[in-house]
């Protein structure tokens, strides 16, 4: 169960857009399933999405904009617990705080359409500057990104992170393998181990 349909037992069919206008966090499985949910609209004092917020809200195509395919993440939020947006398959441009020190396995799977993560330039992915942690899988299947930057104050990149990056052409890593001190292949972020 997610804690949306909490509220209203069976979430309406026709509901499209909702607003959250006074919460510090998002709690796990909030919005999990809402299949119908277009547009979601949060303030900007949530530090914390947690996991399963999002996960496959197919239809949503409006996170904090106006614009179809545009997801806007708070610039409050510190932390993105896995799953949190997997599958949210019409996600095209991502926007991060660089003060987002966690994200979560699987955070953004699935989200194969993204040909723009935390950057101005189309097909780049650019992990926000105090990320400390990727979990595994977080970014997998976003086959449309070319290149990925991963900033120095990454300490964790965990396995397979950039799984399915189909088209990857450039990566930036501060390390190699999952950690500064690994001893995993090259081949350890993309999941052939």
């Amino acid at each position: 169960t997610n804690a949306f349909r909490y509220v209203f037992g069976t979430v309406p069919a026709s509901l499209k857009a909702v607003t959250v206008s006074d919460d510090v966090s998002i709690p796990s499985s909030a919005f999990n399933g809402c299949s119908m949910l277009e547009k979601i609209s949060l303030e900007n004092e949530v530090t914390s999405i947690g996991s399963y917020a999002f996960q496959n809200c197919t239809s949503l195509k409006q996170f904090n904009s106006e614009t179809d395919g545009v997801f806007n993440v708070p610039t409050s939020v510190k932390s993105i617990s896995s799953y949190a947006f997997y599958n949210c398959a019409l996600a095209e441009t991502i926007t991060l705080s660089d003060e987002v020190t966690s994200i979560g396995s699987y955070a953004f799977a699935g989200c194969s359409l993204v040909s723009r993560f935390n950057s101005d330039s189309v097909t780049e992915l650019i992990v926000p500057a105090s990320c400390a942690t990727i979990g595994e899988y977080a970014f997998k299947g976003m086959a449309l990104i070319t290149n990925v930057v991963v900033p120095d104050s990454v300490e964790t990149i965990g396995n397979a992170a950039f799984n399915d990056f189909n088209s990857l052409e450039s990566i930036t890593l501060p390390f190699v393998g999952g950690t500064r001190d690994s001893t995993n292949a090259f081949r350890y972020v993309f999941g052939t181990v």
